[in-house]
């Protein structure tokens, strides 16, 4: 049974009058404490109100100690509409959390019943559980920042601790490494392109978009047919709206359709569209990064071009042959990228071309 909240004899330091305070719980003194007040009074409202926020938390309410599955359950619920493909909800609750809390604590952690209160040294153990046992070095990265989402979620949800979150955030993330760009002509790009265009025109479009103007694979398909501006017989703009709550305020620069390939494109795609997306697929879907992913996998497989080439491959030629030809405003804008170290140390390479070209001007060569 829980003792009576109380508050102790004031003692005065340089003027200023203080009461020591305490609150048990379970047994346990969880507020133990001294506040500034005028008055004994005061010092019991104060107290009064830190028991109110006490047990509000994961360990007042019982949750900190509620079972797996119930935690799965209310993360099922909790990402349910955060996030707009649902493989990235699913593999965050359905394979990260089963690999944290279900497969890795059967060998090290039996007892394991909840997610709260973990064992000191959880996360450092695991982390080498997925490293050496599972033999998965080269995903490291993604995981750990999976797991930083899944504990603040679960904190949050009131199933475990500020202590547990912090396990978690003292691991560092490791540096992300930056793939080459592969070596592919503009050749194989053309080559490659009409190969989509005569197999797959639904995704032919998207991918033609992504290789003229830059964006990302989700930002292209989440463009709908209402963010282009002057319709069918003569779009004009394309203003799109940003992927995550995250970024509301920040949206994406418009695209404007100056290019005539570029409008012949987008007319294209909007004739005799009746769905509400600018790059359905031909079931009237919508496109999803997935999709266009596994259909670039299976054009490596039937080795059209002999190179393999992602979805990213194309933000990146696009943005370092737009550093090569004078990196400006405009280039970033397109493409939406708003940090410019950032593209230098991520997207733009060097090429033996545009080492050549740039040696050409310094000769001072007509190029």
């Amino acid at each position: 049974m829980d003792k009576k909240p109380g508050v102790g004899k004031p003692r005065e330091r340089e003027g200023v009058r203080y009461y020591p305070i305490y609150y048990r719980f379970n047994g346990k003194k969880v507020i133990n404490t001294s506040v500034k007040a005028e008055s004994e009074v005061d010092a019991y409202r104060q107290l009064k109100i830190r028991i109110a926020d006490f047990h509000s938390t994961p360990q007042a309410t019982g949750n900190i100690v509620a079972s797996l599955e119930t935690v799965r359950e209310a993360l099922r619920r909790d990402v349910a509409g955060d996030f707009s493909n649902k493989k990235d909800s699913n593999y965050l609750v359905e394979n990260t959390f089963t690999r944290l809390f279900i497969d890795f604590p059967k060998k090290h952690y039996p007892n394991l019943s909840s997610c709260g209160n973990l064992p000191v040294g959880f996360f450092r153990r695991y982390k080498s559980y997925f490293c050496e046992e599972l033999n998965r070095t080269a995903g490291l990265r993604g995981e750990i920042i999976r797991i930083k989402s899944l504990m603040s979620r679960i904190k949050h949800l009131g199933y475990c601790t500020a202590q547990d979150v912090e396990q978690i955030r003292e691991i560092p993330t490791p540096e992300g490494v930056a793939r080459p760009l592969p070596k592919v002509s503009d050749a194989q790009i053309i080559k490659l392109l009409d190969y989509i265009k005569k197999d797959r025109v639904d995704y032919y479009r998207p991918i033609k978009f992504m290789a003229m103007v830059g964006r990302r694979v989700k930002e292209t398909c989440s463009i709908t047919m209402r963010d282009v501006e002057g319709g069918l017989d003569n779009p004009l703009v394309i203003r799109t709206k940003p992927l995550t709550a995250k970024n509301k305020k920040a949206l994406p620069p418009p695209i404007y359709l100056d290019d005539p390939e570029l409008k012949l494109l987008i007319k294209s795609a909007m004739a005799n569209n009746r769905t509400d997306w600018l790059f359905p697929t031909r079931h009237g879907k919508k496109m999803t990064a997935n999709y266009i992913w596994k259909y670039l996998d299976d054009l490596m497989e039937r080795n059209v071009i002999g190179i393999r080439v992602t979805s990213h491959t194309f933000r990146k030629l696009f943005l370092t042959e737009a550093n090569r030809g004078g990196l400006n405003k405009d280039s970033m804008a397109m493409a939406n990228i708003k940090n410019v170290a950032v593209m230098m140390k991520h997207y733009v390479e060097s090429t033996p071309e545009g080492q050549a070209n740039l040696l050409a001007k310094m000769r001072g060569d007509n190029v």
